[in-house]
């Protein structure tokens, strides 16, 4: 009797098909992993994630080999008046932070834009920076 119960299972259950689906879940399990969505923010693409505040503007200028000025300009795109700080930091090719300045807003109405400069001094800076990076922390 224990061997007819075997040998349907066996037949009802080939161990290959039990195979495959382990190895079908698992490969699902890791594309679905994998297919999660990603959001890169960058400079070029304008919002900032988390906040009311758009880059409308962005211009970095050479001032000889040590300087460097950044000038960022913000939108307020919320209802509401809000206020934020900006930081700017110069990274070099391996994405470390050479220089960083943090500036507050004050408090930009609703469709309002707000300009900071960001002078950068050091020598030899111009030659060590590679790009910019931009972090805005929404305070109010």
């Amino acid at each position: 009797m224990k061997s007819g119960r075997l040998s349907i299972l066996k037949r009802s259950v080939p161990v290959w098909l039990l195979v495959l689906v382990v190895v079908f879940s698992t490969f699902a399990t890791a594309l679905t992993i994998m297919s999660l969505p990603t959001q890169r923010v960058g400079l070029w693409s304008g919002q900032v994630a988390g906040t009311d505040f758009t880059i409308t503007d962005f211009h970095v200028k050479y001032k000889g080999p040590h300087k460097i000025v950044v000038i960022v300009t913000v939108k307020n795109t919320g209802s509401e008046t809000h206020s934020a700080e900006v930081t700017v930091q110069l990274l070099d090719s391996q994405g470390n932070v050479i220089l960083e300045e943090t500036k507050a807003t004050g408090d930009v109405a609703a469709g309002g834009t707000w300009t900071g400069e960001y002078v950068f001094v050091k020598t030899n800076l111009v030659s060590e920076y590679d790009r910019p990076f931009v972090v805005i922390e929404q305070l109010s």
